[in-house]
């Protein structure tokens, strides 16, 4: 009778650290499968827009981290040049992020990509890039 009540003790221990051990676990792969970048972009999806000198600008991010980069050149004579390129985007922290911008065809350009930068401040996005070393701010722009 003893050696039927240790068995069942021990069998009891045992399936309780096993279910301890398999919940612990559990626990630490949602948290570890949840990144940074997939926190942040919630903030940026959506369509941005604003104007710098004759150019408009539009940017619209999709959930899935890709966007269409537009631009509305306004020419002289009253015309306006449109130019769009779609794009793929990484939130490097909670309003900071980066645009690559892609060819007509879907490749990245020929060598080095066309690489843009943006911060959400205030409310508002602001889009750069750097240009021989230097930062260089395209717009400003607003969610819609």
């Amino acid at each position: 009778m003893k050696k039927k009540i240790l068995s069942w003790s021990t069998g009891a221990i045992m399936l309780l650290a096993i279910i301890c051990v398999t919940v612990y676990s559990c626990k630490k792969n949602d948290q570890n499968n949840v990144s940074s970048s997939d926190d942040f972009s919630s903030a940026v999806v959506g369509v941005w827009s604003g104007t710098e000198g004759d150019s408009d600008y539009k940017l619209t991010f999709a959930s899935n981290k890709t966007g269409l980069y537009e631009e509305f050149y306004h020419l002289s004579s009253g015309n306006t040049e449109h130019y769009f390129e779609t794009f793929d985007y990484t939130m490097t922290d909670k309003d900071k992020g980066t645009i690559i911008l892609h060819d007509d065809d879907g490749s990245y350009y020929a060598g080095d990509p066309e690489i843009l930068y943006f911060e959400i401040v205030a409310e508002n996005m602001i889009l750069y890039r750097y240009h021989y070393g230097s930062r260089e701010t395209i717009c400003l722009l607003h969610k819609e």
